[in-house]
């Protein structure tokens, strides 16, 4: 019988010191914080930013640090905290909380598919599957700043119909996985394109950070 990882079990609270801040053109954060809890690639922390618990992917971990990758939303207490925040400044929160699915070892091609909320899973994708990753979001983004970001192939849309098309062409190739995050609506439209594509469950995986009228889901 398979045991079943209970996380709300395995949750702490953390108090760490940031080691690292880029900022990655308009859109982006990335953070580096020090003498972190065990945790992996793609797991989950829930980060105290502005007041508000906000949840990020971890994007590599090294030496007990643990980095996330933080977008820019404008839209709430976050976007200032983040503007703000600066190396030897204290961040608080709980770590881990369930992960992002990680594909199998043996996947041909991984397909990440999102917003510019997927920024942090890409860039933990492309680590783990390396030259297997390519990423397609609709957003802000600049193409060479995720790629900088992720060493992945990026396409970056200005519609969700452009992206449609392009998972068309890309998922249908044999041992591709489709992880999907970001925006609730938006990754329902792409895991329904993909079913009509005649893609297996099996390889779609979904993750949903976040939608309009809800706050804090992720």
């Amino acid at each position: 019988m398979t045991e079943t990882t209970r996380y709300r079990e395995l949750t702490k609270e953390f108090s760490a010191e940031v080691a690292e801040v880029d900022r990655v053109g308009d859109t982006h954060v990335r953070v580096v914080l020090g003498d972190m809890p065990a945790l992996s690639p793609l797991d989950t922390i829930a980060v105290a930013a502005g007041g508000e618990l906000r949840r990020y992917t971890v994007s590599s971990i090294a030496d007990g640090t643990a980095e996330f990758v933080a977008f820019r939303t404008r839209r709430g207490p976050a976007t200032p905290w983040l503007d703000a925040l600066g190396v030897g400044d204290r961040v608080t929160g709980l770590a881990p909380e369930r992960p992002v699915k990680n594909p199998p070892a043996d996947v041909t091609r991984v397909l990440v598919i999102g917003d510019d909320t997927a920024v942090g899973v890409a860039r933990a994708m492309a680590s783990l599957h390396p030259d297997r990753t390519a990423v397609g979001m609709v957003g802000e983004s600049r193409e060479e700043d995720i790629a900088r970001l992720t060493t992945a192939e990026v396409t970056v849309f200005g519609a969700d119909e452009q992206l449609l098309a392009w998972v068309t062409a890309q998922a249908t190739m044999p041992g591709t996985q489709l992880v999907l995050v970001g925006e609730q609506a938006l990754n329902q439209r792409v895991r329904q394109h993909a079913f009509g594509l005649g893609i297996d469950k099996e390889a779609v995986a979904t993750r949903t950070f976040w939608r309009p009228d809800r706050a804090g889901l992720e």
